[in-house]
């Protein structure tokens, strides 16, 4: 395994745990710690845009996909 892929395995631990804390009612902060950490990881990733959107970047085209229609509740959290 590479280091990209070990660290996409910790942000998912990480998001597994920091879900588990939740669901079992540990501090709130806790889970909350867990998934910044993931976020972290996340962005310190040298992640290799898709060509598509590396070319519409590069014609100043505004890309209105993404994570920009996501929205995060309490309520949004799968229970298993």
């Amino acid at each position: 395994m590479n280091g990209v892929e070990t660290e996409w395995q910790k942000v998912e631990y990480l998001q597994e745990l920091a879900q588990w804390l939740y669901y079992h009612e540990f501090p709130l902060q806790d889970a909350v710690d867990l998934l910044q950490w993931a976020v972290d990881i996340i962005l310190s990733l040298q992640i290799q845009l898709p060509s598509w959107l590396e070319t519409a970047e590069a014609e100043g085209q505004d890309f209105q996909g993404g994570l920009s229609n996501i929205t995060t509740t309490k309520s949004a959290v799968v229970r298993q």
